[in-house]
């Protein structure tokens, strides 16, 4: 890669500190959390630190929001997560997407709680759209949003982790390069789709890289305790997913070639010879 995400110019944001919010039993964060609670400055989840180890943020449409918090209590108990969500308008910056907060007490059980939520949000709805309009039954658009180094990783030297996981899941993947947020807990959005079992085995990797790039720093707990979910979060009204933009973006597989309309077939030699021999007849007459 020419350039890293360093050199975006990122950093120049003017992205408002986030606020944050006394923490409670985990009940009344969860009723934080649904009920939306948040404002122009961005909020905290809440949480006691010393109760989790890791974390993940997703972004997913209004409908699939519903689902997950219906499910939040099913999620506790097998994976031992907290899973949170913004509230109805609570948006995060530059979308039409509620934030999801997964955290637990490893990676391997927020990866376990993050399957599950998008196993229940396809059972119930066929596919995981996400913010796409048409979708077939089994497909996945997913989005995470990570730490600015654990997106670098994903990208990988030269782009090498990224081709990586696109040839090893048959998935799109690229990172948005708009970061939101001040160093060092800037973070940028990941967007993937393909088949859902392929989205689906990525998450390893994309953890992974979260465990080894953040789950280590000072900053990493305050990060995931706090959402942008609800502010501008510096854009100043622009769209997040804009066209064209994104490091390592697919490309996409090629068009269908277009199709030729069949050629007119040509009547029969007997059907020719009969129309000339009538015109023929008609002529003497």
């Amino acid at each position: 890669m020419k350039r890293d995400l360093d050199a975006l110019g990122v950093g120049e944001l003017a992205a408002p500190p986030a606020k944050q919010i006394a923490a409670g039993p985990a009940t009344e964060v969860l009723g934080i959390g649904l009920l939306g609670l948040g404002g122009a400055a961005g909020f905290s989840f809440g949480g006691r630190a010393s109760s989790w180890a890791f974390a993940l943020k997703m972004l997913v449409s209004a409908g699939e929001a519903a689902t997950i918090t219906a499910a939040v209590s099913e999620v506790q108990i097998q994976c031992g997560c907290e899973v949170l969500v913004s509230g109805q308008h609570e948006m995060y910056p530059g979308t039409q997407l509620q934030q999801v907060m997964i955290k637990g007490p490893s990676n391997s059980a927020v990866q376990e709680a993050t399957r599950l939520v998008l196993a229940k949000v396809t059972d119930e709805k066929g596919r995981i759209m996400n913010d796409s309009r048409d979708m077939q039954d089994n497909m996945a658009s997913v989005r995470f949003v990570l730490p600015n180094a654990a997106a670098k990783a994903v990208i990988g030297k030269a782009g090498g982790n990224i081709r990586q996981i696109r040839e090893t899941f048959a998935i799109k993947l690229h990172v948005e390069e708009t970061a939101i947020g001040k160093p060092p807990m800037q973070e940028q959005v990941i967007s993937m789709f393909g088949e859902r079992s392929g989205v689906t085995g990525s998450i390893q990797n994309i953890c992974g890289k979260v465990d080894e790039e953040c789950s280590g720093q000072s900053w990493f707990s305050e990060w995931a305790l706090t959402s942008h979910a609800g502010t501008d979060g510096g854009l100043n009204g622009q769209l997040l997913f804009g066209k064209g933009k994104g490091k390592g973006k697919s490309k996409g597989p090629p068009p269908p070639p277009a199709k030729k309309a069949p050629a007119a077939k040509a009547p029969p030699a007997a059907k020719v010879e009969a129309s000339v021999g009538k015109a023929a007849m008609l002529a003497d007459i």
